[in-house]
């Protein structure tokens, strides 16, 4: 019996076989293993990528961020000085034409403290000569000529001096030199004549002494000089 046993034949059931629980179960076995692969190569990356490092705060010592502050003044004082150069360079004509008014009152302060220098230590009469002449603007005839009588009397008092020839010849050069060709010829005529007037008055003066008669000497030795009017006279008074 047992012999029957083993040959009969039994119809052993297939078993059903699992089902696949993956997404991606249509998928065969070497696009697995590749998947397997590029996931823990992936993973590798991200664990072997090390971390950014935080940024390190440079340390600025004192010492530069003076000279630092520095420059920076520095730099602004230049750009001040450039822009009142271009102040300077936009000025217009009215700033120019009152900066040269300013110039001349100046100049012209300073001329009449030197002149007022250069009569200093004379008496009070001058001194009021000297001032009517540093503070003198003439303009018209009338005032040119009361100009020059001041300016005369003030120079011909030295000119008992030596070098005052001199002085008077440079003076009238000098003053000669602003005029016009015309202008001077007249003023060169007016000094021949007074040359020539010079010259005659010297003639003269040497013919009066040529012509001059010589006076009679008579030796006083041995003449009576005696007045014998005032006896006569006293003794006519005794008689009456």
């Amino acid at each position: 019996m047992a012999d029957n046993w083993e040959d009969e034949e039994f119809e052993v059931p297939a078993a059903a076989a699992p089902k696949a629980t993956w997404d991606d179960e249509d998928l065969d076995e070497g696009e697995i293993k590749a998947g397997w692969t590029e996931s823990w190569e992936d993973s590798d990356e991200e664990e072997e990528k090390p971390q950014a490092a935080a940024p390190v705060k440079k340390k600025v010592s004192l010492a530069q961020r003076i000279a630092e502050r520095n420059a920076e003044n520095e730099r602004k004082r230049q750009e001040l000085a450039e822009k009142a150069n271009q102040d300077d360079d936009e000025e217009d004509e009215e700033d120019i034409v009152s900066k040269r008014q300013r110039q001349i009152a100046l100049e012209q302060a300073a001329d009449l403290e030197n002149a007022t220098d250069m009569f200093r230590g004379v008496s009070v009469q001058d001194r009021e000569a000297a001032d009517k002449i540093a503070s003198a603007n003439p303009k018209s005839k009338e005032e040119f000529e009361a100009f020059k009588k001041a300016l005369v009397e003030r120079i011909e008092m030295f000119k008992s001096q030596r070098a005052y020839p001199t002085f008077v010849e440079n003076l009238t050069t000098e003053l000669a030199r602003g005029l016009k060709d015309v202008d001077v010829r007249k003023v060169a005529s007016a000094l021949t004549r007074i040359a020539n007037e010079k010259q005659r008055e010297s003639k003269d003066k040497g013919k009066k002494k040529a012509t001059k008669k010589p006076s009679v000497q008579v030796s006083s030795a041995g003449v009576d000089t005696t007045d014998y009017g005032a006896y006569a006279d006293a003794d006519y008074d005794d008689f009456m």
